[in-house]
């Protein structure tokens, strides 16, 4: 084996290492951007609840 075919090896090793890594960075980035998202939603849901209570009450 040369050097070439060993470098070639190293530096695919590297990339998919480096893609695995990026990939999970992405996910988990997604996963709480989607988290924020819910309870945003949630808490709106909730001020239009009781906006509607006091509206319905008064």
């Amino acid at each position: 084996m040369d050097f070439n075919t060993l470098m070639f090896i190293v530096v695919v090793v590297i990339s998919i290492r480096a893609g695995y890594w990026l990939f999970s960075v992405l996910v988990e980035a997604l996963v709480k951007l989607i988290s924020v998202l819910v309870k945003i939603v949630g808490t709106i849901g909730l001020i239009g609840i009781f906006v509607w209570l006091l509206i319905s009450i008064s």
